[in-house]
């Protein structure tokens, strides 16, 4: 396999002092504008100095750093200064290139991985479509590598389990969308797609449900990180899923296309561990071909510079110092003449910022404070007054470096999301915690009896499908049963006692399916459950068609749906 971006360091090292004065006199010209009216200002020699920037680094092969570069220069080209979220891309995108240079000084390998998120920002602002993961990827695809063959006796394919797995997939895709940590949404898309992927019949045809419960399972097994462009992965399927349902005819000559299955395979790449994943890259012959998630969130650490702890401390720090420099600028600005006191507070206040800027990186906007601090300076010093107009700039300025800190806390990653906790009225405190504890760990339990059901599943695909071996799955499904009905959920316990009954019924009788027919019902029973469970134990609404979804797998089984039990 080729190497990943190979870098020259000594080609790197010997351009790098010019580089970096580019850069920096690019964001010194960026900086001066929007400081002005940014109609009157030209930003031509900016653009002109980023474009000498790109062709330096494509002169030595840093594509990824050339492609920022280029896509920064569009930007401030395309956009004007007093949009607030292109203002905060271009800031976070002059940090980072500038870290970036500094960042591969001695290195050997360069790390695109570490930009596409800024450079995905601009391109959004510009219109254009994100890039996928494995843009900077030099993974070799081989194109005669497909899907094994399932084993024999498969399921029939019908309309109705293909509703079925679609709504199991979009119950789960929702939960990974809105953030939700539990880890029951994956496993719901996995599944589904496990089953896709034996309903397609392996081969070429399969080769997308396959590859996508690779990625699916490096999820389930945390080596893959949830975010915005995996999730817009993920919503693919659903496109899958209505092109297998509307076009039956077209299902065994289906085929993956090359980008897709690309950026399917990078993601099985990162992963080290999972049985799928293991067969994936055997059969594909991929070793080692991409960064794990894990590694890039300690590169990333290094390219910043700062730890993300000490960058949170300083903002939160210095945002407040800005709204202070604020409050008496208007001071200031509405007295006949600014007192000396109030000068000598925000010129105290200035250069403990600027320094604190110096350290955290941002020395250009460290640069544009130190011109305000001269003025004041100068007031202070000489005892002239400060005109109004001055005061305007030096309240320009702070803007300015506000928005710098918050790019700075996203370019950290620092962004994170907050989840309403809909717990409802607190109560009397003691008895309402009292009652949160007890439902927690009746929820626990049950979420641990379907697991043990699971396993007992499992056990009896294992053992050429021996009735016995589900015998204790019985007692496990009828605590789940109590515990639901407990918490006033009547139709979840109803589901629960009839999976029960159907063991029980299987045990006596023999069963009325094939084994894996009836073992594949029965994970579609445990799985509905363990999504309810889950959605109670989140304090979340749980989607009502599940259980309607549960209710044909018991009609398959010839229980009967909504049954009291």
């Amino acid at each position: 396999m080729p190497p990943r971006l190979l870098l020259n360091p000594a080609s790197l090292n010997l351009v790098r002092p010019e580089l970096a004065r580019l850069i920096r006199q690019a964001q010194t010209e960026f900086d001066s504008a929007v400081q002005q009216d940014p109609g009157a200002h030209d930003l031509g020699p900016c653009r002109e100095m980023l474009a000498q920037a790109d062709g330096v680094l494509r002169m030595i092969e840093l594509g990824d750093a050339a492609l920022l570069t280029r896509e920064l220069g569009e930007l401030l080209k395309a956009l004007p200064l007093d949009n607030p979220r292109a203002m905060e891309a271009i800031t976070r995108a002059f940090f980072v290139l500038a870290r970036y240079l500094d960042y591969l000084g001695g290195r050997r390998q360069a790390a695109p991985e570490l930009l596409l998120e800024h450079i995905n920002a601009l391109r959004g602002l510009l219109g254009r479509d994100a890039l996928g993961e494995a843009s900077f990827s030099q993974l070799v695809i081989l194109p005669d590598r497909h899907c094994p063959p399932p084993a024999a006796g498969g399921e029939e394919v019908t309309d109705a389990l293909l509703r079925r797995l679609r709504h199991h997939y979009q119950v789960g895709l929702i939960g990974v969308i809105k953030g939700r940590s539990d880890p029951v949404h994956l496993r719901l898309m996995q599944r589904a797609a496990e089953r896709m992927c034996r309903l397609s019949g392996g081969g070429a045809a399969a080769d997308f449900w396959w590859l996508l419960t690779g990625v699916l399972e490096g999820m389930v097994l945390g080596q893959l990180r949830s975010n915005p462009a995996r999730a817009r992965l993920l919503s693919r399927a659903d496109r899958q899923f209505r092109d297998f349902l509307q076009k039956p005819d077209t299902r065994a000559s289906a085929r993956l296309g090359d980008d897709l299955r690309g950026e399917l395979l990078y993601l099985v790449a990162k992963c080290r561990d999972g049985k799928r994943i293991r067969e994936i890259q055997s059969l594909c012959e991929v070793v080692d071909a991409a960064p794990p998630d894990q590694q890039l969130v300690e590169e990333r650490k290094l390219l910043m510079g700062t730890s993300v702890d000490s960058i949170d401390s300083m903002v939160r720090l210095l945002k407040g110092d800005m709204h202070r420099i604020k409050d008496e600028l208007e001071q200031a600005a509405s007295a006949t003449e600014p007192r000396p006191a109030t000068l000598a507070g925000v010129h105290e206040t200035l250069e403990r910022v600027a320094a604190a800027l110096r350290e955290g990186g941002l020395r250009s906007s460290a640069d544009t404070l130190d011109k305000q601090l001269q003025k004041i300076g100068a007031a202070l010093g000489g005892g002239t007054e400060l005109q109004r107009q001055d005061l305007v700039s030096i309240a320009d300025a702070v803007v300015y470096v506000e928005t710098t800190l918050s790019g700075l806390a996203r370019a950290q990653g620092m962004a994170r999301g907050l989840r309403a906790q809909q717990q409802g009225a607190s109560g009397p405190g003691v008895a309402r915690e009292a009652l949160d504890e007890a439902r927690h760990t009746l929820l626990q339990s049950a979420r641990e009896a379907v697991e043990s059901v699971k396993r007992d599943v499992s056990s009896y695909a294992e053992s050429n499908f021996d009735a016995m071996v589900l015998a204790p799955s019985v007692a496990q499904l009828h605590a789940v049963r109590g515990a639901l009905q407990i918490l006033e959920h009547p139709r979840a316990a109803a589901v629960a006692g009839q999976t029960a009954q159907s063991i029980l019924d299987s045990i006596a009788n023999g069963c009325t399916l094939a084994g894996g027919a009836f073992a594949e019902l029965l994970a579609d029973l445990l799985i509905c459950l363990e999504y309810y469970l889950a959605a109670l134990e989140n304090a979340e609404d749980p989607d009502p068609l599940m259980l309607k979804l549960a209710d044909e797998s018991l009609g398959t089984l010839g229980r009967p749906s909504r049954a009291n039990c």
